[in-house]
């Protein structure tokens, strides 16, 4: 058994309290419970049913920890697996707390990782990209969050949807709203190291412009740590997939070199990584020049 409903409520609750000797006994109690293949089912629907915000969240925390682990248990039946799929993609639009839809989308992304390679989640791609389409900035944020975790693990399998996916990123760097503008620039750097064929970085071409003006108003308005992770990964980027950023490199070193040259106006951090982005680029571009030298040096002869 995964529990009653009030047992799980008043454990989640009793997990919340500034009481050790109470939190002691909950923990003890959830770790015999979290045992049950049914331990997942009874979680999501917490997160889902709790009349208390912070029980939601932790509900779908502790789901995402100790629960998900339940979804390649043959003992969960295929009926379970719809219920609690269905019950998730119905939280991720109808939840009204910001901090409890991110941690269902967590949670989300946790069962997706495992369940979509298995062929077991096929309409959730679908259900994502209506949310990134959708006049509510939440819904098209979470979409967000789930695609850059499912991106990064799986992308390989996304490669089919890299034209639609590349659409809903710039889309996302242009949205009104900051935290839907924030969350677009880390699911573009989850696609880069996917790029392989021409086409594809040609696509990635598209996103740059919008994201580096993305980046720079993070750094007028002083959210240092989005401009930090955009600068990071295209420095990242450098290593991983230079070729994707070749045909943009004159706009990248002009953005670069401004922000690296922005003394008193742009933080000292953010300055050292704009000039690492030169280095990298530098030492990785003196590289493939000496390989195309010396593959036409072979070819000459």
């Amino acid at each position: 058994m995964a529990g009653s409903v009030e047992e799980l409520e008043a454990i989640l609750g009793a997990l919340l309290v500034p009481d050790n000797e109470a939190i002691r006994q909950a923990e003890s109690r959830l770790k015999e419970l979290a045992k049950a293949p049914r331990f997942l089912h009874a979680m999501v629907e917490r997160a889902g049913a709790s009349p208390s915000p912070q029980v939601r969240q932790l509900a779908a925390v502790i789901a995402r920890r100790r629960g998900a682990k339940h979804w390649v248990d043959q003992k969960l039946s295929d009926d379970e697996r719809t219920q609690i799929k269905a019950m998730l993609l119905h939280m991720l639009t109808a939840e009204p707390e910001h901090l409890v839809r991110r941690s269902v989308a967590d949670l989300i992304s946790t069962i997706a990782k495992i369940a979509v390679p298995h062929g077991q989640w096929d309409e959730l791609l679908q259900f994502l990209f209506q949310c990134s389409q959708s006049e509510n900035p939440g819904h098209r944020e979470v979409a967000l969050v789930v695609f850059t975790s499912l991106t990064d693990a799986i992308g390989n399998l996304l490669r089919q949807h890299f034209v639609q996916l590349t659409a809903i990123f710039v889309s996302g760097l242009s949205d009104q709203h900051q935290p839907v503008r924030v969350a677009a620039v880390k699911a573009v750097g989850t696609v880069v190291q996917w790029l392989e064929a021409d086409a594809e970085r040609a696509m990635f071409a598209e996103v740059l412009p919008p994201l580096l003006q993305v980046t720079q108003q993070c750094i007028e308005c002083g959210d240092d740590d989005t401009a930090m992770h955009a600068i990071e990964m295209l420095i990242e980027a450098v290593d991983s997939n230079y070729h994707a950023l070749e045909a943009s490199l004159p706009l990248l070193l002009k953005f670069m070199l401004d922000v690296a040259a922005g003394r008193g106006k742009v933080e000292t951090p953010l300055r050292e990584q704009a000039m690492m982005f030169v280095t990298e680029l530098a030492a990785e571009r003196a590289k493939v020049l000496k390989t195309k030298r010396l593959h036409s040096q072979k070819c000459s002869r």
